[in-house]
């Protein structure tokens, strides 16, 4: 039996039904890249920007959202004020 990798998991549990690009709600789910922090480092920062019925994980340098469209303009702004290097 293969093993599922953790990032394949995060997705399966985020989309409901499959893997799909959008769920049924049309609630789009993003994967952001980061550059300089970790999702760990980032997660606390960005749950605040979201609703109940938003989902928000990640694992290593990725993120992985699924909210409005709107929520999502204002997560990545946050992610890219908060994912920079250390000086």
């Amino acid at each position: 039996m293969k093993h599922l990798t953790p990032s394949f998991l995060l997705l399966a549990i985020l989309i409901p039904g499959g893997i799909h690009a959008e769920t049924d709600d049309k609630v789009p789910v993003e994967i952001i890249e980061l550059q300089h922090r970790t999702a760990d480092d980032l997660l606390p920062h960005i749950e605040p920007l979201l609703g109940p019925r938003d989902a928000l994980t990640g694992t290593g340098h990725r993120l992985i959202v699924r909210t409005s469209p709107s929520r999502l303009r204002q997560v990545r702004e946050k992610v890219e004020a908060l994912d920079q290097p250390d000086r």
